[in-house]
């Protein structure tokens, strides 16, 4: 039960400021104060400290092996955003997006590593 609460805490620290962040572009989008390649930039930008944080939150609450906690955090952020992308948005499978999926779980990875390495000694 620790483990689950440990996840979703780590969950909202990605998806709360990834849903808050999209909206306030899309709207400064919607108004024409910033352009839509921006917008695309900026995206990605949030997604990546979204879940650098995230998973940082994850392996930090984690015992040890970061990269195998960090591995299965992003392997849940990656079956989030496919649940989204094809069955929400019916997005195609490309090889862009095998290589966004693979930096997603690239950044997961390195993010619970850091988190286990500079936790406080319990």
């Amino acid at each position: 039960m620790e483990y689950l609460k440990k996840t979703l805490k780590s969950l909202l620290y990605v998806l709360v400021p990834i849903l808050v962040v999209i909206l306030l572009l899309t709207i400064l989008n919607y108004f024409g104060i910033i352009s839509y390649k921006v917008l695309n930039i900026l995206k990605y930008i949030t997604l990546i400290i979204s879940i650098l944080i995230g998973s940082y939150n994850f392996g930090n609450n984690s015992k040890s092996n970061g990269w195998l906690e960090g591995l299965k955090f992003g392997g849940i952020i990656v079956v989030i955003l496919l649940l989204f992308n094809y069955l929400v948005f019916n997005m195609p499978f490309t090889i862009k997006a095998i290589l966004y999926y693979g930096i997603v779980l690239g950044i997961s990875i390195l993010g619970s590593i850091f988190g286990i390495n500079k936790r406080k000694e319990k």
